[in-house]
């Protein structure tokens, strides 16, 4: 009798995980078919078909998990400082700058912080500087940038870019440390994050395009346009936009070239696509639009680039390197 009955609730524990298994995939589904609930970051993986799954677990985890511990074993022996190598800061225009080093984690991988002087609303230039993407801490940089201006926030653009964003605060105490609305719980658990960046930018010449609704992922990404401080051909100011990781530009002296599956050049990265991207063509008409749509842009800067892009042929090199990566399925 008592074999019998451990048996009946085994038998019923299995049913019941069946059932919850059945009802988190159905979640998941509901999830994915609505665009204003994303999916949390862990269960992006979760998210994918069976090929991309065979592709992900088959051929780039080995890879990344192999470039891991190569680059744990140069840190450790060389140190974080020297992997991030010597950050230079670079004018991009007259009130955007960017500074560039290198992932910690991953030497010749480029990581760029972008350094905006903020504008009010009615044009006016501010004395007020906006660190967007930080990267290792140096310095140097900080002593640098504190000749341009006050810096007033301290930007992170995504739950991807967090590592170094409190070694930067203790830099400036009196900097605001801002993420995206939807991003705030997942960037809060190793940030100490004081505004959203939509609450906290709101008095400034700031617009933020959000890429969400096309992405597996709420990781907080907002494309910032902001003005460049430089008059152009047609006698008014131009505008920047400033991407994180939707677009990159890598060079293609970047080790990323040599994993399998791995990019360089102008375009929407293979990882990014592949994990986080859900709906590809809307990310297309997304970009597209956006280039259509931001007048007198004549400046594009990446979160992973040693080399910002510029000229009046801006919106078409980013509108046509969105239709190569992004309009097929199949294009990897």
């Amino acid at each position: 009798s008592f074999t019998c009955h451990r048996r009946l609730g085994s038998c019923n524990n299995k049913k019941r995980k069946k059932k919850k298994k059945k009802k988190q995939k159905k979640t998941r589904k509901k999830r994915m078919a609505d665009h204003s609930e994303m999916i949390p970051m862990g269960e992006s993986f979760a998210s994918l078909s069976l090929l991309e799954k065979a592709v992900f677990v088959g051929v780039m985890m080995p890879a990344l998990i192999v470039l891991k511990l190569c680059s744990t074993l140069v840190s450790a022996v060389m140190g974080r400082a020297w992997c991030a190598g010597t950050p230079w800061l670079e004018r991009a225009a007259e009130d955007v700058y960017i500074a560039n080093g290198w992932m910690t984690w991953f030497p010749s991988f480029g990581l760029t912080m972008s350094i905006v002087r903020l504008h009010s609303r009615d044009g006016g230039r501010t004395n007020e500087l906006m660190l967007h993407g930080a990267i290792f801490f140096n310095e140097d940089l900080a002593c640098q940038i504190q000749e341009l201006g006050e810096v007033r926030y301290i930007s992170v653009p995504s739950a991807f870019h967090d590592s170094f964003a409190m070694d930067w605060k203790r830099r400036f105490p009196e900097a605001i440390v801002i993420c995206s609305a939807d991003a705030l719980d997942e960037i809060s658990k190793g940030v100490e994050v004081d505004k959203s960046t939509e609450q906290a930018l709101a008095p400034f010449d700031v617009s933020l395009h959000d890429p969400t609704p096309f992405l597996r992922s709420a990781i907080g990404e907002r494309v910032l346009e902001v003005p460049t401080g430089e008059v152009g051909e047609c006698k008014e100011e131009t505008r920047a936009l400033i991407f994180s990781d939707v677009m990159q530009n890598n060079p293609p002296t970047c080790l990323m070239t040599m994993l399998p599956l791995g990019w360089s050049g102008l375009r929407v990265a293979r990882f990014f696509k592949f994990m986080i991207v859900k709906n590809r063509e809307g990310l297309h008409s997304f970009l597209v639009d956006l280039c259509r749509n931001t007048q007198r842009l004549e400046l594009a800067v990446f979160g992973h680039a040693h080399e910002p892009v510029r000229g009046l042929d801006t919106p078409q090199r980013i509108a046509t390197a969105a239709k190569k990566h992004c309009s097929s399925t199949l294009h990897y």
